[in-house]
C-alpha cells in the first residue's frame, strides 16, 4: 500500500510524469494544477492513482466493464469515488463516455414507483458537497467540535441532501 502523506513530493513528480503520457497535450497544464490541488486534499493523491490506472485502461481501448472492475476494486468512499470518476472524465478521451456508462449501468428500479432512479448524483452536485463539507468541517476548532459544531454542519448537508432520519 502506497504512504501517500509522506511520499507526497515523489508521487507528484511521478503523478505529473504519467499525465504526461496519459492526457491530451493541450491537458497537461490542467492536469499539473489539479494533481497539485488533489495531492493537498483529503485523500493526498489517492484518486489521482486510482484514476492514472483507469484512464490507462480505457486508453488502451478496454472494455467499459474491465474499466469500471478496476474502479469498483479500488476500495473507494463514496467521495473518493466520485473524485476518481470527475479525473476520469476530465482527462480521458473516453472518460466522459465512461462515466455516462458507469451511471446508466447503476440504475434500478424503485418496487414502490416502478421509476428507474439513479444511485448516483451528478459528479457535479457531488463536488458541491465535497467542497461545502470540506470548506465548513475545516474552519471548525476543536471548541466548536466540543460544542456540538459538528452536528450542525451534518444538519446543514443533511438539509442539502434532504435527507431523512
Amino acid at each position: 500500500m502506497i504512504d501517500y502523506a509522506n511520499n507526497l513530493p515523489e508521487l507528484i513528480h511521478n503523478w505529473i510524469e504519467e499525465g504526461k503520457e496519459i492526457v491530451e497535450p493541450n491537458m497537461v497544464e490542467s492536469w499539473k494544477d489539479m494533481v497539485y490541488n488533489r495531492a493537498i486534499g483529503l485523500y493526498k493523491g489517492f484518486e489521482i492513482e486510482c484514476a492514472i490506472s483507469i484512464i490507462k485502461s480505457l486508453n488502451s481501448g478496454d472494455r467499459f466493464e474491465y474499466a469500471n472492475s478496476i474502479l469498483e476494486s479500488q476500495n473507494h468512499s463514496g467521495a473518493s469515488y466520485a473524485l476518481t470518476c470527475n479525473i476520469v472524465a476530465k482527462f480521458s478521451k473516453r472518460g466522459t463516455e465512461f462515466v455516462k456508462w458507469i451511471k446508466a449501468s447503476k440504475k434500478v428500479v424503485d418496487p414502490n414507483n416502478i421509476l428507474e432512479s439513479d444511485l448516483l448524483r451528478s459528479l457535479e452536485e457531488a463536488n458541491k458537497i465535497l467542497l461545502f463539507t470540506y470548506n465548513k468541517l475545516n474552519n471548525l476548532t476543536t471548541d466548536d467540535y466540543a460544542k456540538g459544531g459538528d452536528k450542525e454542519i451534518r444538519d446543514m448537508i443533511k438539509e442539502y441532501l434532504r435527507l431523512n432520519d
